[in-house]
């Protein structure tokens, strides 16, 4: 007959207890009650179980021994009890840090979905915005291939319109002609090879027109060079608007811009009158007074009288 279920000896219920102790280490998720179900099946798995009836006197012979071996089981009680307890707390430890990583990761997966839906919209945004931007690129494109055709378009106007007051300049009265055309012609130069756009020439082209204009409706003092005998002479000119255009030398000779067939010239007035009447013009603008009634001699008419 044998023996009934033997005791586990303290070094082979603390190897199970290790067994049992990494087993709930290893477990992701460890209940306090978990750990008594496992350490009990852990013990159970290995104490032998026996099919034949237990024998009375073995009975009797262990219920004899029993008193011998009482103090050494209650002492291994305790030590398992001790042991429970801290495998218990340690549990319970593991189980609450075991929570707060899991909120811990639960909240940092928040954040990473509402920086992804930040991070959408801000994409969205841009791509809208490079979308308005590509559309007024390609609305500018169109607005300068419209300009570089109407600039070619006015290129042409811009230059006859410099070579019709460059035409009006040689015509009119002898003031300042070559200053005048120096002007128009650079003006001319800088459309021909692209250094000015033709809507920009409009506007100097007019600024000199404008000019022009002002120049008919003034009268001034001023000094030039005069081309008198076969000489330059450099002489105070009188200019009545763009009509009239009288000189006064430094030796004293006084006389008019006249036009004839071979186009301007300067004509020294003989006759005392003449002369008087413009020493007396030059006197008074010398003064200052623009304005005020003059008698003078007219160029036209002495010319033709000499002929």
């Amino acid at each position: 007959m044998s023996d009934r279920s033997p005791k586990l000896s303290r070094p082979e219920f603390l190897a199970h207890l290790s067994v049992a102790r990494r087993s709930i280490v290893c477990a992701p998720r460890v209940t306090a009650a978990s750990v008594f179900v496992l350490f009990g099946t852990t013990l159970l798995a290995s104490v032998p179980v026996h099919a034949e009836p237990p024998d009375s006197r073995a009975v009797d012979t262990q219920l004899n021994d029993q008193p011998s071996h009482s103090t050494s089981d209650d002492g291994a009680l305790d030590e398992m009890a001790i042991e429970l307890s801290r495998l218990r707390a340690e549990v319970e430890t593991l189980t609450e840090t075991l929570d707060e990583k899991k909120d811990d990761e639960l909240r940092q997966v928040r954040a990473l979905d509402a920086q992804k839906l930040a991070l959408e919209a801000d994409v969205q945004r841009e791509t809208l915005r490079l979308k308005e931007l590509q559309a007024a690129e390609d609305a500018i494109k169109k607005r300068i291939e419209s300009a570089g055709a109407f600039e070619r378009s006015l290129k042409p106007a811009v230059l006859e319109g410099v070579s019709a007051v460059e035409a009006a300049v040689r015509g009119g009265l002898p003031f300042r002609v070559d200053d005048r055309l120096t002007d128009l012609q650079r003006l001319k130069s800088s459309v021909e090879d692209g250094t000015i756009a033709p809507s920009a020439a409009v506007s100097r082209l007019w600024s000199q027109v404008e000019d022009e204009l002002r120049l008919g409706r003034e009268n001034g003092l001023h000094q030039q060079v005069i081309r008198l005998s076969g000489q330059d002479v450099l002489a105070d000119v009188a200019r009545l608007g763009m009509v009239m255009l009288y000189f006064q030398t430094p030796d004293g000779r006084v006389g008019s811009a006249v036009l004839g067939p071979e186009g301007w010239r300067y004509r020294v007035f003989q006759d005392p009158t003449s002369r008087a009447q413009v020493e007396d013009l030059f006197e008074s603008l010398k003064k200052r007074a623009r304005v005020g009634f003059f008698e003078l001699p007219n160029p036209s008419v002495l010319e033709t009288e000499n002929k």
